[in-house]
């Protein structure tokens, strides 16, 4: 899972061209909203319907909320990978302690 997301990662790094890559779900700041262009998704019925609703969400929540976007993804990676990686060996349990120790507040 890790290799592909690696993998998934420096081939959209490589090929963003002039883009930017922001890591969060939540915009930098953004002064002002009228700046924020309505995303055009075409001339077809489909790509005017999906414009439409664009226009209706910026009409009720703001164009700010417009920069509100992100893909998610919700894994677990099973318990021998986190023994590996506490350095547990057999059935033992990775402790708390070994998961602060990687993941420090």
């Amino acid at each position: 899972m890790l290799t592909l997301m690696r993998d998934l990662h420096r081939y959209t790094a490589r090929n963003l061209g002039d883009e930017r890559m922001w890591p969060l779900s939540m915009p930098c700041y953004i002064a002002e909203g009228q700046d924020i262009e309505l995303a055009q998704y075409g001339t077809s019925n489909i790509g005017r319907l999906k414009t439409l609703y664009r226009e209706g969400l910026k009409n009720r929540y703001g164009a700010l909320m417009q920069t509100i976007s992100g893909v998610h993804y919700n894994f677990s990676l099973p318990m021998a990978f986190w023994q590996a990686k506490c350095g547990v060996r057999g059935r033992g349990r990775c402790e708390r302690e070994n998961f602060r120790r990687l993941f420090p507040p």
